[in-house]
């Protein structure tokens, strides 16, 4: 099993937190099918239990969690990017952030795992989930999915 280190010394969690949605999204219940690593990045096979658009319940996409390299500028926004995917699917805690440890990250345990998120199109027509569209099935923020 690989694992990746990730530094959360300088992230606060309120940077993590939910900001009000500015679209009118398709929010769905998903679980991590399947995990696929990749020297620079981690893919989730991510399945549709349920959506407030139904034609998506059952359907699979995949998302795109590219990790930090120290040795790149936008590394800060993609650790918070990955954090944020950790927290919801319940891989780490709010508390794991606010030890400002390094993290030792399983990619593989998130399989099986569930969170809601909200799907947008980009200019291409591909489904993404923007930064501040996922949530843990407890977070107070959460949308309603049926």
């Amino acid at each position: 099993m690989m694992s990746f280190v990730i530094e959360t010394a300088g992230i606060s969690i309120s940077e993590l937190q939910s900001k009000p949605r500015v679209c009118e999204p398709c929010e769905s219940l998903v679980e991590v099918e399947n995990v696929i690593l990749k020297e620079q990045s981690v893919q989730l096979v991510l399945h549709v239990v349920t959506s407030t658009k139904g034609n998506q319940t059952g359907r699979s996409f995949s998302e795109y969690l590219n990790l930090p390299n120290p040795n790149r500028e936008s590394s800060e926004a993609l650790k918070k990017r990955v954090l944020r995917f950790l927290l919801a699917f319940g891989q780490i805690t709010q508390q794991d952030i606010k030890s400002g440890a390094d993290l030792n990250i399983e990619f593989e345990k998130l399989k099986g795992k569930r969170a809601i998120v909200q799907f947008v199109s980009n200019q291409n027509s591909q489904i993404q989930i923007p930064f501040y569209g996922i949530w843990h099935l407890d977070d107070p923020d959460c949308p309603a999915v049926p």
